[in-house]
């Protein structure tokens, strides 16, 4: 059930925002656990990364990573974060 709601939430998200490209869903946490994002109260923190055609990480932004006051990314903030890092 978690597993499909969260993938149903990529879906919703990819459609609302008419997104041309692909969002990676994380349900088992691999990638969590991956680019060490850690976890509170059972859930993994939240992360952006952006990734190249290559593979190659390019830009990241972590929970906690800044202090505890640092305000999390926008879904555009991090759209035009990316753009800066692919062009």
């Amino acid at each position: 059930m978690v597993l499909s709601l969260r993938t149903e939430q990529c879906h919703a998200l990819i459609d609302s925002m008419s997104l041309t490209y692909p969002l990676y869903s994380d349900p088992d946490w691999k990638i969590f656990d991956d680019y060490c994002t850690g976890a509170v109260l059972f859930a993994p923190k939240q992360a952006w990364m952006v990734i190249d055609a290559d593979g190659v990480l390019r830009w990241t932004w972590r929970a906690g990573e800044h202090g505890k006051g640092r305000r999390v990314p926008m879904p555009l903030e991090v759209l035009d974060e990316a753009r800066s890092v692919l062009s």
